[in-house]
């Protein structure tokens, strides 16, 4: 125990020790010679309390860490209540509500560690002042789902429409009015991607019909072009049949 007050260690190893020792020290049971176990258990006692001196300063400082952690954290948590009830919901910037939630998570991890006694109901508190928070927020995300779920219906009805031309500017009024919706939230990036892949369907029926015509006009005109050709030689031989009986008579 005496080798422990001058030891270069670390608090948590240091109060470690010091306990072991301690516990070893009740298994060995008392001496005969009482006044000599008074002794050795008055040495024994003043090096554990000056060993210990550097933990308790430690742990002093550590509990005025938690009291501080503690008073942080119910802040935050007044805070959210206070927000939940004074917030005008009516009108919400949705963007600043999930930014105040994400700012309250970091910071509450933020302010540890605190006593274990209050730890739970602090817990309980915050959770809760999140969860009244996150149902407002989640009502606005789920309008947001339920809007964007329609427009990707409505753009797949699109596929088996025959107006090529008006499934496509009607699917490119689709996609402005996608951009006026809010975000969905964790479905937004799930929901987009479905709906991107719509409109590329929509899109490409347009560009196969397209070509598809191209291909055809094509044809006819290649078509065109065979029958003038043919039409030429016929009159070219025509002319030729006609000329020569000429050429006789004069001779």
């Amino acid at each position: 125990m005496e080798a422990l007050i001058d030891a270069d260690m670390e608090n948590k190893s240091r109060a470690d020790a010091i306990n072991n020792l301690q516990q070893q020290w009740k298994k060995l049971g008392s001496l005969p010679d009482k006044k000599q176990h008074n002794e050795l258990w008055a040495r024994f006692k003043k090096a554990a309390d000056e060993a210990y001196k550097p933990c308790q300063e430690y742990y002093n400082d550590l509990s005025k860490v938690r009291a501080f952690n503690k008073e942080q954290r119910e802040l935050i948590c007044s805070q959210l209540e206070l927000f939940f009830e004074q917030y005008d919901w009516a009108n919400s910037d949705w963007k600043i509500v999930q930014q105040l939630l994400d700012k309250a998570h970091h910071e509450y991890k933020t302010f540890a560690p605190v006593d274990k006694q209050v730890n739970k109901a602090l817990l309980s508190r915050f959770n809760q002042s999140i969860k009244s928070i996150q149902g407002k927020l989640s009502e606005f995300y789920q309008v947001n789902i339920d809007e964007k779920t329609a427009l990707i219906s409505a753009c797949g009805d699109l596929l088996e429409t025959e107006d090529l031309a008006g499934s496509t500017e009607q699917c490119k009024a689709y996609q402005q009015q996608w951009k006026t919706i809010g975000n969905a939230g964790r479905k937004e990036h799930a929901l987009w991607a479905e709906f991107r892949k719509v409109c590329d369907g929509v899109f490409e029926r347009r560009s196969q019909a397209y070509n598809a015509q191209k291909q055809e006009n094509n044809q006819r005109h290649n078509q065109a072009d065979d029958i003038i050709e043919a039409a030429k030689a016929l009159l070219d031989l025509s002319l030729i049949h006609i000329s020569e009986p000429t050429r006789l008579l004069s001779i």
